[in-house]
């Protein structure tokens, strides 16, 4: 007869591949992900899929090397974001930001109702953040009445300050947009993808800086459709980024495993 315990299962698991009542069972015990990724221009080099693609990938590192902690159940990626300001540059899917927020707002709540207590939204496209800012927002209230620990980022603001130490030769140790950091990854993630060959560099704008928001679509940006330098992209970068972004997150979701839920202090 099989080991059916807790302890005996994965400790990484993906929604997809358990039934209802597997769910069920776990749904207040584990770290429940929602990845949230995009279908849009990735430059002249890069697929649409980038972004989903990439965010596929952090979860197959989190799954092949699980967080020392915790136990965690992985949703499919939604695959279609907020890009909006992508739609001028051809092959985008863009669900508008409002509605968009609207969205998780839905998803994260019928995950509640069905008994998970700890949700994290995992992001993979910049264009996404507000929405998932806003989302967060909007069920703040909720979560600290019914108790549920519901937070979210994107991989690279956990990511970045470990790259800059520990990837030294990267040109822009910054997501931009089919940049060095995602043409090293895609080379990682999808071999088997052709890329184009890889446009100069193009820089941010002047006084574009990180934790700044701008009304300005992304051909108000760049008239090629990237930022950063993806001529400067490897393999060998995108398995370096892969390797310190799987430790990160994995040393993270270990951390978040054992917080405790959100409460009322008063």
């Amino acid at each position: 007869m099989s080991d059916t315990s807790p302890s005996s299962q994965p400790r990484v698991q993906f929604w997809h591949h358990l039934n209802a009542p597997e769910i069920r069972r776990i749904a207040g015990e584990v770290v429940t992900i929602l990845p949230i990724g995009s279908t849009e221009q990735h430059g002249p080099h890069l697929s649409t899929g980038t972004d989903t693609i990439l965010n596929d990938l952090l979860q197959r590192g989190l799954a092949q090397t699980p967080p020392p902690r915790g136990r965690f159940l992985i949703l499919p990626t939604l695959a279609v974001g907020s890009s909006e300001h992508h739609v001028a540059f051809g092959g985008t899917l863009t669900i508008p930001p409002i509605l968009y927020t609207q969205v998780l707002v839905a998803l994260v709540r019928t995950l509640i109702a069905q008994g998970h207590k700890r949700i994290f939204l995992l992001n993979s496209h910049g264009g996404n953040q507000p929405s998932m800012t806003t989302a967060l927002a909007e069920l703040a209230d909720e979560c600290t009445r019914q108790e549920v620990l519901v937070a979210g980022a994107s991989y690279w603001s956990l990511c970045t300050e470990e790259w800059k130490a520990e990837v030294p030769d990267l040109k822009l140790p910054r997501v931009g947009h089919a940049c060095e950091i995602e043409t090293s990854l895609f080379k990682v993630a999808r071999p088997d993808i052709p890329i184009g060959p890889a446009p100069e560099g193009v820089a941010f704008l002047p006084g574009q800086r990180a934790g700044c928001s701008y009304a300005v679509s992304f051909a108000g940006m760049t008239a090629p459709g990237h930022i950063g330098y993806p001529t400067e992209a490897s393999q060998a970068k995108g398995e370096a980024l892969l390797n310190t972004a799987v430790r990160v997150l994995g040393e993270f979701f270990a951390e978040f495993s054992e917080l405790p839920l959100t409460r009322d202090l008063r």
